[in-house]
């Protein structure tokens, strides 16, 4: 599998402090990434609303991995949760 190398986060989003929803969430984002470890793809399993979908596929989308090996070879990976 890869591995993390740079995970800036995420910011809660101004939609869902406007819409008064303060909850702690987590969304579910499905990456692919690949054998250069860079997300090629990012999109949310189930969608939360309130922006916060939006706000969690932008942060998947900036994640950097070092990447998968098999054989000792990079290889790309397809739906990483």
């Amino acid at each position: 599998m890869p591995v993390v190398k740079k995970n800036e986060g995420v910011a809660y989003p101004k939609q869902a402090i406007d819409e008064g929803f303060r909850k702690t969430v987590e969304v579910a984002v499905l990456l692919d990434v690949d054998a250069t470890g860079a997300v090629t793809r990012a999109a949310v399993e189930k969608p939360v609303g309130h922006g916060l979908d939006e706000a969690a596929v932008a942060a998947g989308q900036k994640l950097e991995f070092s990447p998968a090996l098999r054989g000792g070879k990079p290889v790309a990976v397809r739906n990483l949760r």
